[in-house]
């Protein structure tokens, strides 16, 4: 009889920690619907066929991707350590993809293995600003998905079943730096298929010089500040073995959180317009009008020869019944009658000493353009339109060979 109270008292602490379990329980629809909700004005959303959810872990079925070009599909993708934020979002620990498989063109395919993101953020309905909370996670950057990491397995990219274009994988970080984002991307054991990319003059040049297929790594860096709006890609390198590496860089300022929800806002009135053409036309005018918020800050563009350069010479020179020196003597002697067009004596003679020096001792070619101070979009069309040979002066332009990184 005494035990009673005790019966009583264990059976309501059992209900309430069902109740409060059941309260606390993850919703798996309201993530989806505020995942859809805050990536959708970037053009895509989540469609799927059956919903689980089991503690922290959502499974979406039959999933695809829904674009304005056609839907993707992806199959079963697993979010697994979801958790609901204060504010109405959440926070992802892994994000998996099995495999992608896509369609392009009539006779092109791509395929990406292994899909996962680390670190995603979902911001509440309505709100996908940028802001960096007290934990410093990224919650969504506008230029930069709002995830810490990505990790791809094999990629490839066939036509007519052939391979054109393999890599072991693909992997991605971004990360905080003060109020702004860093990023990297490497493209790891990267293989071209020459041999396989149709019957051409390039191709059948290409094997003439011993390039059936190239093999080497592709590596991106880049930063953003939000407040600023300055934007830089800092390197954008692919490096072939036997080929060279080929170094881009970037850098513009006024790409600010306004330009972007400018730019998505023009693209979704483009996306909702039914008349294609005229959907594309009142688009382009926008982003030209969009475009002058934006200033040029700098461009790097540099090839390290690693044996292209003697191995084309001596095709020509092999069609010709020459041999490669006297070909690249030959492209010297032409060098002041091709630049004259230019009509810019000083840029002239900086391009003729490069390139005489890069024929006579092929080892790397250099322009850049570092102007003093940013030159706005409206400025460089306006000189690229009324003196396109002030140009180089404009963006302080040089051109360098053989020189050290």
């Amino acid at each position: 009889m005494h035990a009673k109270p005790y019966v009583r008292a264990a059976l309501a602490g059992t209900f309430l920690l069902g109740f409060a379990s059941s309260a606390l329980a993850l919703d798996g629809k309201d993530f989806v619907t505020t995942l859809n909700a805050a990536y959708g004005r970037s053009g895509g959303t989540l469609d799927y066929s059956r919903l689980d959810t089991n503690g922290d872990t959502v499974i979406l079925h039959d999933t695809a991707l829904k674009l304005p070009s056609g839907p993707v599909p992806l199959g079963e993708v697993t979010f697994s350590g979801v958790e609901e934020t204060d504010g109405g979002g959440y926070t992802v620990d892994t994000t998996r993809i099995p495999k992608i498989d896509r369609p392009v063109g009539a006779k092109g395919a791509v395929s990406v293995e292994d899909i996962q993101l680390d670190g995603l953020v979902v911001p509440p309905q309505g709100k996908g600003d940028d802001k960096n909370d007290d934990k410093g996670k990224n919650e969504g950057s506008g230029l930069f998905p709002s995830f810490t990491s990505s990790s791809t397995g094999d990629v490839r990219i066939t036509r007519d079943g052939k391979p054109l274009v393999t890599s072991s994988g693909v992997k991605s970080t971004i990360e905080q730096a003060g109020k702004g984002y860093e990023s990297s991307t490497d493209v790891e054991d990267l293989t071209i298929y020459l041999d396989n990319a149709g019957d051409s003059k390039l191709r059948r040049a290409a094997k003439a010089m011993g390039y059936d297929s190239v093999n080497g790594e592709m590596t991106m860096k880049g930063s953003w500040s939000p407040d600023g709006g300055k934007a830089d890609l800092s390197k954008l390198a692919l490096t072939l073995k036997n080929v060279g590496t080929l170094d881009l860089s970037l850098g513009f300022s006024g790409y600010t959180r306004d330009f972007i929800e400018q730019t998505r806002d023009l693209q979704a009135k483009a996306a909702a317009n039914p008349d294609d053409k005229e959907a594309q036309k009142a688009l382009g005018i926008g982003m030209l009008g969009l475009m002058q918020q934006l200033s040029f800050t700098g461009a790097k563009i540099r090839f390290d020869d690693d044996s292209l350069t003697n191995k084309v010479l001596s095709y020509i020179g092999k069609q010709q019944g020459v041999s490669g020196d006297q070909i690249a003597q030959a492209a010297k002697a032409m060098l002041p009658l091709a630049l004259g067009k230019l009509k810019n004596p000083g840029f002239e003679k900086k391009v003729e000493k490069a390139v005489s020096t890069f024929l006579d001792d092929p080892k790397s070619l250099t322009i850049e353009a570092d102007p003093e101070k940013p030159v706005s979009a409206p400025l460089i069309v306006g000189a690229a339109m009324a003196s396109p040979q002030s140009l180089p002066d404009v963006l302080d332009v040089d051109v360098s060979a053989n020189d050290k990184d």
